[in-house]
């Protein structure tokens, strides 16, 4: 068999996934999968991150791991309302790992009329508590949680941004990143392998929890318009090395050789 892995983050935190009795089915199948994965002829894995995730956590043989990084899919036409503030954008689920909580808090360091908008598919359970922390921290007012959106809103509510922010605990690939960096966007992401393998140079990097420099950071991206102007060009520039015919000629090769 060959396996494709987009990440271990469960098995890297195992007591915010695989946890309490609500999740004992799903710890089990979970566990019996990590299990076999060492039996696995080939491992794909979408970034060196997961490769190494694999021999840590699941005792793969790293000969076996293959890394085939992923590639933007395609941005559709920028189309719905956007803020007339200016605002950064944080995009994707509220997973525990995707970790709002630094950008949230650095919103209260920064000055009004910066906006903070996220959406994503969430559950009523998760958003409560960003709402209770955002309320707890001074900013309810300044941040737009959209939930769902359409794909078009989404790309230009992503265009439209003073800065795209990541700042989670630890990701597979980092597919945020690089939809920003494909349409010029400055980046700011947590300091993780991941998600530097995708930004490179092109991004800026922050611990994951440190509210003080993502304030910073944050800062920087809508005040100096030098920034606006690098990531115009380092962001596409960079982008254009993850292809889907890569990806393609990665998991043909991998599977000719099995």
């Amino acid at each position: 068999s060959v396996v494709t892995l987009y990440d271990l983050i469960p098995a890297a935190y195992p007591k915010l996934f695989l946890h309490g009795a609500t999740h004992a089915a799903e710890t089990r199948t979970y566990r019996r999968w990590m299990g076999r994965l060492p039996d696995a002829a080939l491992l794909l894995c979408i970034s060196q991150e997961t490769a190494d995730d694999a021999v840590r956590l699941a005792g793969a043989d790293p000969g076996r791991c293959r890394v085939v990084p992923l590639a933007c899919p395609p941005i559709p036409n920028a189309a719905g309302d956007v803020p007339d503030d200016p605002y950064i954008l944080m995009s994707g689920g509220l997973e525990p790992h995707k970790n709002p909580w630094p950008v949230i808090s650095a919103m209260a360091m920064l000055p009004e009329p910066l906006r903070l908008v996220m959406c994503g598919p969430w559950g009523g359970r998760r958003l409560r508590i960003v709402k209770e922390y955002a309320h707890r921290t001074g900013v309810l007012h300044r941040v737009d949680l959209l939930g769902h959106v359409s794909a078009n809103r989404l790309a230009a509510l992503r265009e439209s941004a003073q800065a795209v922010v990541v700042p989670s605990l630890k990701e597979g690939f980092g597919l945020p990143v690089l939809e920003a960096m494909t349409v010029g966007v400055p980046v700011i992401a947590s300091d993780t392998p991941a998600l530097h393998e995708v930004g490179g140079d092109a991004a800026r990097y922050e611990s994951p929890f440190d509210p003080e420099g993502w304030a910073d950071a944050i800062a920087e991206a809508w005040q100096e318009p030098e920034i606006t102007r690098a990531a115009k060009f380092g962001g596409p520039s960079r982008a254009q090395q993850f292809t889907w015919d890569r990806t393609a000629g990665g998991i043909v090769q991998a599977y000719d050789e099995v």
